[in-house]
Parts: C-alpha cells; structure tokens; sequence
C-alpha cells in the first residue's frame, strides 16, 4: 500500500506540475487579450485628453480584478485540455494504464487544483472587484474634473446637450461671436452673443456656467411665423449640465458589486415589486367587484349600469391577471448577476471535465489540439451563459436554474464521456 501510495503521490506531482504549466500559459494567453482590449478602451476615452502615462497605468491596474473573472475559467479549461492532450500524444496516459493505475487517477490533481482556483476567483469577484471599482471610480472622476468636458476650437461647431454652438475666434479664455441654437425646446431660440467664457461651477455633478456679453436672444415658433420675440440684454448666464456625459463612474454596476451589495439590492427591488402588485391585486379586485355588482343588477332588475362589453372586458383582465406572475427586471438582474459571479467562479471546475475525454484519445500535437478544443468550448460557454442571462430577466422563477444551466451542462455531458469511454 505505501508503494503504490507514493506511487500516485509521484503521479499527482507530475499531472498537477504539467497543469499548473499550462494553466499559467493559457492565463497569460487570455490575460493579454483583456488586457490590450481594456488599453485600447482607455486610450480612446482617457489617452487622447493628454493624460499622464502613470496615471492611465494605474487605472489599468484597477480594471485588472474585473476581467480576471472570465479569464479564470477559460485558463483552467484551456489548461486541461493542453495538459490532456499532452499527456495523450506523449503516450503517458498508455503508459499508465499498463502499470496498472486507473486512469482516472489523472484527473484528481487538475479537479483539486481547478476547486483551488475556483475560490481563488470567487474571492476576487466578491471583495477585490468591488474594492478597485470604486477606486477607479474615484480616479475616474478626479481625471474628468481635471480635464475640460468640451473643447472649443476657433471657428468651431459643437453640440451641448442640445445646444448647437457656433464660435469665431478663441483666445486667452475668450469665446467671440458666439450663437447659440436650442433644439430640444418646443420654441425655436437663438442667442447671439459678440463674446462670452465657461468656467466650471460645480465640480461634483459637473455643472458649467457660460457668461455672456451684450447677448441678444430670439424666440420664434417655428409653425407660426409672426409669433416672434427678441430681447437684449449688457450680460447673460447659461448653466450647462455634463453629469449625463459620465454615466459610467457615478455608480457601481451590477457586475463590480459583491454578493452582499447584490442581495441587498435585490431585496430592495423584491419589496418594491410587492408592493406595485399589492396596487395592481387592489385596482383587479375593485374591478371584480364592479364586474360582479354588474351582474347582480343585470340579473335581478334586468338591465346593468355597465355595458356587455365592458364587462367582457373586465373578464378578460382578471383572467390575464390571475393567470400571470409578476417579473421585475432589476429584481431578476441583481440576482442574476450574483448566480454569474458563483457560475464563473466555478466555471473553472465545471469546464475542465470536458476535456477528460481527450484522455481516450491517442492525438498528435496533443497539446495544441487541447487548446483547440478549449477555445471553442469557451466561446460556446460564453454564449450560452450570456443569453440565459438575457432570458433570466424574462421569466418569473429564479434565475438561478438559467444562470447555472452552462456549468451544469458540460459537467454532464463531460461526466457522461468520460463513464461511456472508460467502460471502452
């Protein structure tokens, strides 16, 4: 027993040491691609406004943690795969089932380790990604208060939430012959000004104020065209909002909170959902009610305060009511995004079962064939658990039987193989 125990200890060692290899080598592989996209993005919303290599460098290591989640899973699988298919086509899986040993006895290191990562992932999505979320939003902010929300060029057009401005020269914080063009409102106005200026008044909800000279303001109706006003004026104020123009780091977002900010959240919607269908039961039942004082009267006097097609169509609304659950959007994406951050950490379990299959399997260039196999299997993951998300939204039971119908069909399908082979 000690022999064959030190035996499978020197079979572990080796299995866990080649998957640990190849983990790493798919880590960097999927690591690099999130990472050069998430530079691209920030070169486009940050780089081009002239801000400092050192601190795009740091905002780039705080969205790290938020795609190490999906990185994980597709690094274990890969891992497997290439670790499989290695030890397939070097023959060491023939090797070891003639001395004897059970080839399943391959798998316990890569399910162990994979178990390891997948807390290792669960801990990052719940407590690291909430952490730099929030310090990249503070960043975030800090850069855009720093930096000028519009640029205004000599001899330029730009588009203000709703307001077009039309400039001449620009010099020393000085905007000439400025006009003005409002098109959201129901009244055509048009302001002209011979200069003007826009300093920052509000830093926290990003709120501009532009001054004036010698403004002249017209106001016509544009399907009345003697209904017209125009006054003047030594010096005018407008207040321009651009809070709308950074949507992105006022809050947190589903996917960057913890599980505990995502119940709570949810608990929320929950009660709110309650009480509108507390509101809705009443006005249905009030309606029951008229619905039946209606029958009654037709019944006993013959005729009936409300008509025969009203009443059919009080009908047909409780039915639909009563025959109908409730669903709240937010209620449902709360949780569901906490079942994806639970269904991606252990993703990085569920997924390598698929590549134990591959042991059976004398391949050729085994470790690229694995890798293969674990790109397409991570590209049908990823669809699949993203469009039950979408549906998981939709529907008026919890969303946890979509959310984790991905994981749990390839450990199925992965368990089944490897039973059906094995009996081979």
């Amino acid at each position: 027993m000690r022999r064959y125990g030190r035996s499978y200890s020197l079979l572990y060692r080796h299995v866990g040491r080649e998957y640990i290899l190849s983990f790493l080598v798919s880590f960097l592989f999927f690591f690099f691609i999130f990472f050069v996209n998430q530079i691209l993005v920030l070169a486009r919303e940050i780089i081009l406004k002239n801000v400092s290599i050192v601190t795009v460098l740091r905002l780039v290591v705080l969205t790290i943690p938020q795609f190490l989640l999906y990185t994980f899973p597709f690094s274990s699988l890969a891992g497997a795969s290439m670790t499989i298919g290695s030890l397939s086509s070097d023959n060491e899986i023939l090797a070891v089932r003639f001395s004897g040993i059970h080839v399943r006895r391959l798998f316990f290191p890569i399910v162990g380790i994979s178990l390891i990562i997948s807390i290792g992932a669960l801990l990052i999505s719940n407590t690291l990604i909430p952490y730099t979320a929030e310090r990249y939003r503070q960043e975030y902010t800090e850069i855009l208060r720093n930096l000028p929300t519009i640029e205004i060029d000599s001899y330029s057009v730009n588009s203000i939430n709703g307001l077009v401005l039309s400039n001449g020269r620009v010099g020393d914080s000085v905007i000439y012959d400025l006009t003005l063009m409002d098109t959201e409102s129901e009244r055509s106005n048009t302001v002209t000004a011979s200069s003007g200026s826009i300093s920052m008044v509000d830093l926290e909800h990003f709120v501009y104020e532009l001054s004036l000279d010698s403004p002249t303001v017209l106001s016509s109706d544009s399907w009345a065209q003697s209904d017209w006003s125009v006054a003047s004026a030594d010096s005018m104020k407008l207040y321009l909002d651009f809070s709308n123009r950074i949507p992105s780091v006022q809050n947190l977002s589903p996917s960057q909170m913890s599980l505990q900010m995502l119940s709570e959240k949810a608990a929320e919607r929950n009660s709110e959902r309650l009480r509108t269908a507390r509101v809705d039961a009443a006005t249905y039942i009030r309606s029951f009610q008229s619905m039946a004082d209606s029958i009654y009267s037709l019944n006993t006097t013959g005729t009936s305060p409300v008509s025969a097609s009203r009443i059919e169509e009080m009908y047909n609304q409780m039915s639909t009511f009563t025959g109908r659950t409730a669903v709240s959007f937010y209620y449902q994406y709360y949780r569901s995004e906490a079942y994806k951050k639970l269904a991606l950490s252990f993703a990085c379990t569920c997924l390598v079962f698929i590549a134990f299959p591959l042991s059976f399997v004398r391949l050729r260039y085994g470790r690229l064939i694995g890798f293969a196999v674990s790109i397409f299997v991570s590209v049908l993951y990823w669809f699949m658990l993203f469009y039950m998300q979408l549906r998981s939204v939709r529907v008026p039971f919890n969303p946890f039987i979509l959310i984790w119908a991905p994981n749990l069909l390839f450990l199925t399908v992965g368990l089944v193989l490897i039973l059906r082979l094995g009996r081979k």
